[in-house]
């Protein structure tokens, strides 16, 4: 616990503690066709799609930069741990803490042997917690790409205070996680249902992805009016791209 004062008599005494949490087991159900929103659609070639993507991916992809890491080399105890991984404050030990103020901590991660680690990457959850009031902030972490990490906390109530920092993902994890990303990006398939104006029906495969829809020709391509996001369908045998009347979650992809 920490307590942050307004006044000079007020003190600090300092705990911190890890904690990894497990999602529990959820068995989700494929919902049924739901109607489509407003779009815009046209039939393309899948060979010519990449040259239609916007600009706005790419600027994405640069935002959601990620260390590189050496990735799994199936040795588990050389993965981070959260039990053995260890923190220390930046700076020298105050007697008081400001309200206003910040608190940094390092933060050292280090494998299940306790040895510290010398790349970054690992997914860190940080947050400054009042259990008394019943608040919180989160902390904002740093990754420096070294195995050490720099969290900060805003110091937003007086009184007591608690440091929770949790290991979502080791970077070990997270290197399986990207190479799974870039092997096959889309790792559920979905359906569309066309409907002409004579009541033929047809029914095919849609995704993210136009090469996850299984179209050896020409695909549908739907953009959303608002965010602009693109949505791909394998062309209808017959139908055209405009009668497209509802989607479902389809099946995982193996």
């Amino acid at each position: 616990m920490m307590q942050v004062g307004r006044s000079p008599g007020s003190y600090l005494a300092k705990v911190f503690y890890f904690k990894m949490s497990w999602t529990d087991n959820i068995i989700y159900r494929a919902p049924g066709p739901r109607p489509v929103s407003k779009y815009v659609s046209n039939s393309v070639k899948s060979s010519s799609l990449l040259e239609s993507l916007p600009q706005e991916l790419s600027n994405l992809t640069h935002l959601l930069y990620w260390p590189l890491t050496p990735g799994d080399r199936g040795d588990f105890l050389s993965s981070t741990s959260p039990k053995t991984s260890t923190y220390h404050l930046r700076g020298p030990a105050q007697d008081t803490y400001a309200l206003g103020g910040y608190l940094e901590v390092v933060l050292v991660a280090r494998d299940h042997q306790g040895r510290p680690k010398t790349h970054g990457g690992d997914l860190f959850q940080a947050r400054l917690l009042g259990p008394e009031l019943r608040a919180g902030v989160p902390g904002d972490v740093q990754d420096l790409e070294n195995g050490t990490y720099l969290l900060s906390f805003p110091l937003l109530w007086a009184g007591k205070a608690q440091v929770q920092v949790r290991l979502i993902h080791s970077s070990e994890a997270v290197g399986v996680l990207r190479r799974i990303w870039k092997e096959k990006r889309a790792t559920v398939d979905f359906r569309g249902y066309f409907q002409g104006n004579s009541g033929a029906k047809e029914t095919v495969i849609c995704n993210v992805d136009p090469q996850s829809t299984g179209a050896k020709g020409h695909t549908c391509q739907y953009r959303d009016v608002v965010s602009g996001e693109l949505w791909f369908c394998a062309q209808p045998p017959t139908l055209p791209c405009n009668s497209l009347v509802a989607h479902s979650s389809g099946s995982y992809l193996k």
